[in-house]
């Protein structure tokens, strides 16, 4: 997993030549002191006429933008502070002379009636959500922008930290922004991949046991199967295929490549009449060896046009696919015969010991 790349680009979306991808590639090269904004969704009703409300949200928002990666407070786009600003400038003695602000509908009235009203402060009516008779503030959003995210290393650093900061925050928000979802579904495909391989093991040995009851042949088929995904995705990281989404999906489609063929050879293996080891993986290698080495030429044949498409999935299917048919017909004709080789000779030499003593 060192070397190997976790989580999708926006550019593997898109096809390697496309408008899009020089797009995206060019923003991160070019465009990258204030990239893209990230919503702070408070969504939960709150008084805000509540001075120590006000104070909480303040110093809510001063936490994000204490990150080095994010804006100052001079960016941040809050309806809160802009009003409190407006509020204590001189225009409001006497368009909130009517109101008490230190009462919660006032409060609200003065922010609908008049703050809202004015151009400057139209931009905020987006941010504030009211109950259906507008006593109540139920939800409200404040923006902040991102700063100098030259790479997606810092990206997720950064997704990492505000994602502290909200789960520490007095006060309950939500975070937003479009590259969410790919951050998020950075930090989760690690997991993801270490659960799916266990349960794709628990089932693989299972349904293997069922059909194959034999609990040597079981485990050598077993190691073979472990040893060839772990060869792919090993392989992976040299040929630049990132592990993601994608990726671990046609893992999981293509791990029945990895039981097939050692489930034949040790099979062939079991039937054999011949009692001596060696010319039994002779045999059972006479038997499914050809069939082998055409069914993995086949294969690959028919994914081969993929490789010649500048598209990210369409290569990504193609080398997985090449590669995992390649390791497990290597491994079902070269090292599964060697393990089932070793261990009958160990099991004829331990029983042939056993009839001795006797």
């Amino acid at each position: 997993m060192k070397y190997l790349v976790i989580g999708m680009e926006l550019t593997n979306f898109f096809k390697s030549d496309s408008n899009v991808t020089s797009l995206i590639e060019n923003t991160y090269k070019h465009f990258t002191e204030y990239p893209f904004p990230i919503n702070i969704v408070i969504n939960k009703q709150l008084d805000f006429s509540n001075k120590t409300i006000q104070e909480s949200v303040e110093n809510m928002l001063k936490k994000f933008e204490s990150h080095p990666h994010t804006s100052d407070e001079f960016i941040t786009l809050s309806w809160l502070k802009y009003y409190k600003i407006f509020i204590n400038s001189p225009v409001s003695i006497f368009s909130l002379n009517h109101y008490d602000l230190s009462k919660k509908q006032d409060f609200i009235d003065g922010l609908r009636n008049v703050f809202l009203n004015i151009p400057s402060a139209r931009q905020f009516r987006d941010d504030i959500i009211f109950n259906d008779n507008f006593t109540e503030i139920i939800a409200s959003r404040y923006i902040i922008a991102c700063k100098n995210i030259v790479n997606r290393q810092i990206e997720l650093q950064l997704f990492k930290d505000i994602q502290t900061i909200a789960k520490q925050s007095e006060i309950p928000v939500l975070l937003h922004s479009f590259t969410f979802p790919l951050l998020e579904h950075v930090l989760l495909i690690q997991d993801i991949v270490f659960q799916l391989a266990w349960v794709l093991s628990i089932i693989a040995i299972v349904i293997l046991f069922i059909f194959l009851p034999n609990i040597i042949s079981v485990i050598c088929i077993s190691f073979v199967i472990v040893a060839s995904l772990c060869e792919t995705i090993g392989y992976m990281s040299l040929w630049n295929v990132h592990l993601d989404m994608i990726s671990v999906i046609l893992l999981i489609l293509s791990s029945g490549f990895s039981i097939n063929y050692p489930t034949h050879v040790s099979f062939a293996f079991m039937l054999t009449k011949n009692k001596n080891p060696n010319e039994r993986i002779k045999e059972s290698l006479y038997e499914v060896g050809w069939p082998i080495l055409q069914g993995s030429i086949s294969t690959i044949l028919g994914v081969v046009i993929l490789a010649f498409q500048s598209n990210y999935v369409f290569g990504v299917f193609f080398k997985i696919v090449f590669l995992i048919t390649i390791e497990t017909a290597f491994n079902a004709m070269f090292l599964l015969p060697v393990i089932l080789s070793f261990v009958s000779n160990w099991y004829c030499k331990d029983s042939i010991n056993q009839s001795s003593k006797k």
